[in-house]
């Protein structure tokens, strides 16, 4: 069994750094156009080149996704952005539009494709289609469970890599069109505004994040996934912060590189995935073929990424006192909530001070 390659998302510069350190094997990140996460920071060509070349020297491999839909009248630029990832020699191009495919092979073939999770692959067929495409690796739908991945991996010619940490969408594979009817923003466009994390009314019932789904947690499944056949451990969070992609890629890396059963290596991934700070996490849906599974909602858990590590017990003149159980720095972000959750605000914290015990005094 070969030893299986973790793929880190990166969408700033810190992130990326944080991926390196925490021992990732290979960096994904987006150009500021043709990408599924526009509200990332994402990178200009040249600090993708530059990016590149840091990879080189540590032996990393650097994907770049073009994983959008493409407009007719953006053709075009498609076939310039192209030739920059070429200038930037860019180890794969994660691809959802098949225009994207088609210049690529005719024009860029020392680009290597992959299909991103967009494309919905879910299926033996559907894996022979995507090789007779051209793909070399397909990014499988994340809706698939093990003993799937297990019978397509057996008649797959192609490299197949899987998310294993991180968000998960409500529809299949992130195609939702729910964010078009709510902000007038494609998701396909990489603009999502995450209706699915909203919380909703019902006629008879408690208000609840009915489409909020668990982020993933495979950690202890990994191992089963790498017999499966699964050649890539992707982690999700492109938006996501350098703490997260720090904790999320050091806990992955550290069930790969501990013998199956190692239940000391498994409490220390655990941990350390904690710090990652997402949601509440479930298997995905890797076992929803098995007795007892359940499915990863929870309309009731915040649907905010986070961690929980206070309670706000006065305001006044732009100044508040919290009850913290964690210490916090000035720089720190802090989301306030309503205790329903119905409204909240983001912060940067300014200034802070200890009065005592646990009381701190935030102002600015």
């Amino acid at each position: 069994m070969r030893h299986p390659e973790i793929l880190a998302p990166a969408g700033t510069k810190e992130a990326f750094f944080a991926a390196i350190d925490a021992g990732a094997d290979a960096v994904y990140a987006g150009l500021k156009t043709f990408s599924a996460r526009a509200y990332a920071r994402n990178f200009s060509v040249r600090e993708l080149k530059g990016l590149r070349e840091i990879c080189q020297e540590k032996d990393v491999k650097l994907y770049v996704t073009l994983n959008s839909t493409v407009k007719e009248p953006e053709i075009s630029r498609l076939i310039e952005v192209l030739a920059e990832i070429q200038w930037i020699g860019a180890d794969g191009v994660i691809l959802q539009d098949l225009a994207v495919l088609n210049i690529l092979k005719r024009h860029f073939p020392m680009l290597r494709p992959h299909g991103s999770t967009l494309m919905t692959i879910h299926n033996s067929l559907g894996l022979k289609v995507a090789e007779r495409l051209g793909l070399k690796r397909v990014v499988i739908a994340r809706e698939m469970t093990l003993n799937e991945i297990r019978r397509c991996a057996a008649r797959a010619n192609v490299e197949l890599e899987c998310f294993v940490f991180g968000a998960m969408c409500f529809t299949y594979s992130g195609l939702c069109l729910m964010s078009g009817l709510f902000g007038g923003k494609a998701s396909t466009r990489g603009r999502c505004v995450q209706p699915c994390r909203r919380i909703y009314s019902r006629r008879k019932g408690r208000p609840g994040a009915y489409f909020s789904m668990l982020d993933i947690n495979a950690l202890s499944l990994l191992h089963d996934l790498m017999e499966a056949g699964i050649g890539s451990f992707k982690i999700e969070g492109r938006q996501k912060p350098a703490h997260y992609v720090y904790h999320a890629v050091k806990a992955v890396r550290t069930v790969v590189d501990a013998p199956k059963g190692d239940r000391e290596a498994m409490r220390e991934a655990e941990k350390l995935a904690g710090f990652a700070l997402g949601r509440k996490t479930a298997k995905g849906f890797f076992l929803m073929d098995q007795k007892g599974f359940m499915p990863p909602l929870d309309p009731f858990s915040p649907p905010n990424t986070g961690k929980l590590i206070g309670i706000v017990h006065a305001l006044k003149d732009h100044t508040l006192i919290l009850h913290v159980h964690d210490g916090i720095v000035r720089g720190d972000r802090l989301r306030f909530l309503t205790r329903d959750g119905k409204k909240q605000c983001v912060k940067k914290i300014k200034n802070c001070k200890r009065l005592s015990g646990e009381k701190w005094l935030l102002s600015g």
